[in-house]
């Protein structure tokens, strides 16, 4: 596997740190703020508003991608959390689709 380097490096990171502490029972579902899609169209680091442990699940259609995401704390702040999904199928132009506001998810390629 492939090493990351720079901002996926550092949100995998967070998300590993993050996932030690699973979403309790008390989690929220939040808004996603972006998501960066990896190298092979598969992986997406998710990223959310929210300064608690984060879980991202992903609903695969012909056309679309819809993110859930929930946090254990969704407290306003300066606070950013992700989480790593991998779709079943490479992204290919579908859209990203945020389930909580309906809204579609800014998306960047990951920087080799």
């Amino acid at each position: 596997m492939p090493r990351a380097t720079g901002f996926g490096a550092l949100l995998s990171i967070v998300s590993s740190v993050m996932l030690t502490s699973a979403c309790g029972d008390d989690a929220q579902f939040v808004t996603i703020q972006f998501a960066v899609v990896g190298q092979d169209g598969r992986t997406l680091e998710v990223v959310v508003n929210a300064c608690g442990a984060v879980q991202v699940e992903a609903e695969e259609a012909a056309d679309r991608v819809v993110l859930s995401a929930s946090a254990s704390d969704s407290g306003e702040g300066d606070c950013a959390s992700g989480d790593v999904v991998v779709l079943d199928e490479p992204l290919n132009g579908r859209v990203l689709i945020d389930q909580l506001s309906g809204a579609v998810v800014e998306a960047s390629q990951s920087a080799a």
